[in-house]
């Protein structure tokens, strides 16, 4: 268990590394409780990623991005998301907002399948794990992660409240992750006094 300072550190590190384009995907895990700032620790740390260092290195480069698993039930859901939600600024900021809006009202597979295989190197949030909808399955957002991971060279922060899962799901959970994460933080900030 570490401290909101001591996780921001390590988070800024793995940002970090991911904008400057490390040579190797990663996962990394954030763990904690509600309430406890991990979502507005992320977009704190992305957004001072994005100042101080993102653009002055490559202004073209796709900047880090958010999805929530809130209520998703497939991973065809999960891509829309990413493709036409708040990853779209990423993904499509040298095409053109004619196109996007385009894409977004078609809801074609086409569509979709010419947005999805834009996605790579790019780091991506995915939070609310523990509030996918029932009908997606925990392995099948492993597999879509190593997909994103092993094929696209994405890094990945996953961020979570393990204590939501049931005890079936944090078997399942912990069966995939130990394959696919590569670091794991837990926020676990205390009472100043």
């Amino acid at each position: 268990m570490a401290s909101y300072s001591e996780v921001s550190e390590q988070l800024k590190k793995f940002l970090e590394q991911a904008v400057k384009g490390s040579e190797k995907a990663e996962v990394l895990v954030l763990h904690g409780r509600w309430g406890v700032g991990k979502t507005k620790l992320f977009h704190d740390e992305k957004n001072e990623i994005i100042e101080k260092i993102f653009f002055r290195l490559n202004p073209f480069r796709k900047c880090p991005t958010y999805v929530s698993l809130f209520g998703i039930e497939s991973t065809e859901q999960l891509k829309r998301q990413m493709c036409f939600g708040d990853i779209s600024q990423s993904v499509w900021q040298s095409i053109g907002r004619d196109i996007l809006t385009f894409f977004r009202n078609t809801g074609d597979a086409t569509a979709l399948a010419m947005s999805f295989r834009r996605i790579k190197k790019i780091t991506i949030c995915i939070d609310d794990f523990e509030r996918k909808g029932d009908k997606l399955a925990i392995k099948d957002i492993f597999g879509f992660i190593s997909l994103l991971k092993e094929e696209r060279h994405c890094n990945i922060i996953l961020i979570m409240n393990e204590d939501q899962l049931s005890d079936e799901d944090k078997k399942e959970f912990h069966h995939h992750a130990e394959k696919l994460v590569d670091l794991t933080l837990t926020l676990n900030p205390t009472a100043r006094k």
